[in-house]
């Protein structure tokens, strides 16, 4: 059976998806953005490579409390989702990133028992991901909440500071 990259059409696609079992990929895309347009290019082949994992491609555009509930803010994002929970991330394009954490959560396909366990590569993969969005940037700003509500008690505005790199 060939694995198509389904496009979601509405809020309760996205809650079967969530239930569903087994590794759900999620691509947050616009179709205005040449990067998205490329990495849907590579989910493609990812989706004929790995026929146990459904990919699914979302236009953030129109789903923004998906896109809050998942913080995505930039496209292309790519949330793994299994079993019910949301288990890593791909921000920006990057397709060895993306090829490596396909295959390595398609390999591990039960959840994790209890968010308590130490797992050492997590940490790992935050540092890694920190350091590309402190680079991403000449500036950065670390804010408590979300632009919407936010809640940083050390100002009105909710900003909380910047670094400039």
């Amino acid at each position: 059976v060939k694995m198509a990259v389904s496009e979601l059409r509405d809020s309760k696609e996205m809650d079967q998806l969530v239930g569903s079992r087994g590794l759900v990929v999620v691509h947050f895309h616009a179709p205005w953005s040449q990067p998205c347009q490329q990495m849907g290019e590579a989910i493609e082949e990812l989706a004929r490579e790995n026929q146990t994992v459904r990919f699914v491609k979302i236009e953030a555009e129109n789903f923004p409390e998906i896109c809050l509930k998942y913080e995505v803010v930039a496209v292309p994002t790519f949330i793994f989702l299994k079993g019910g929970m949301a288990v890593d991330r791909v921000d920006g394009a990057h397709v060895p990133e993306l090829a490596k954490k396909t295959a390595a959560h398609s390999q591990t396909l039960a959840p994790p028992t209890s968010l308590a366990q130490p797992v050492p590569a997590a940490k790992e993969d935050l540092n890694i991901r920190l350091k590309g969005l402190v680079n991403s940037a000449p500036c950065l700003l670390f804010m408590k909440g979300t632009p919407q509500e936010p809640r940083c008690g050390s100002s009105s505005w909710g900003f909380c500071g910047t670094l400039t790199v």
